[in-house]
């Protein structure tokens, strides 16, 4: 089993865990955060299935999204939609946070949880809409909200259970590694990959 992974960037602080379905050491998801001077973006990609087919696809999305982090989100996901034609598919979020604007965008699509605490207020979960990109014709959810001071988020795979983790982003408000320690005891890893990221921007 994998262990936390920590990291800390200009502007923000991350924590991710992931692991393979039944203990393969090959996981079919993956993720990707990056900081420039105006953006932090991360992007998690669940590919459908396990092993390594789902792997190639989500390696395929977040190839493209850290080409293209920075187009527009509806662009961004029409990019990795075309690169997925003829492989297995991803359910996809993307958060992408601009410091100069003090905006963030959120697309989705699919199963991905997805939860964003703004300026340490209420938790809100964004709903995706049903689907997967995979070259077809699709439909993803674009969001956009304001923030002040600074942005909590959670984002994980369907290997954590489906319940709303609204409690968990709250108690741990400063400290990423300690809401990932809290779903790694609600892990499903016999059924499915899973894959765990949260961060605080300020």
């Amino acid at each position: 089993m994998g262990k936390i992974i920590e990291e800390q960037y200009e502007n923000a602080v991350t924590a991710a865990f992931q692991a393979g379905k039944g203990g393969n050491p090959v996981c079919g998801d993956m993720f990707i955060t990056v900081e420039t001077d105006r953006y932090f973006l991360t992007a998690l990609a669940d590919g459908l299935g396990s092993g390594k087919s789902a792997r190639r696809s989500s390696e395929l999305a977040m190839n493209v999204i850290e080409k293209h982090f920075d187009a527009p989100m509806e662009e961004l996901f029409a990019n990795v939609n075309q690169a997925l034609a003829h492989e297995r598919g991803v359910v996809l979020t993307v958060i992408r946070i601009d410091y100069e604007r003090n905006q963030i965008t959120c697309g989705n699509i699919g199963n991905v949880e997805c939860l964003l605490m703004i300026d340490q207020k209420d938790v809100m979960r964004i709903i995706p809409t049903t689907g997967f990109l995979s070259g077809r014709s699709y439909k993803a959810r674009v969001h956009h909200f304001s923030f002040k001071q600074n942005v909590g988020f959670l984002l994980h795979s369907d290997g954590v259970s489906k319940q709303t983790h609204r409690y968990e982003l709250q108690a741990s408000r400063l400290s990423p590694t300690a809401v990932v320690e809290r779903l790694k005891e609600e892990m499903a890893i016999d059924k499915d990959d899973v894959t765990i990221v949260s961060g605080y921007v300020h």
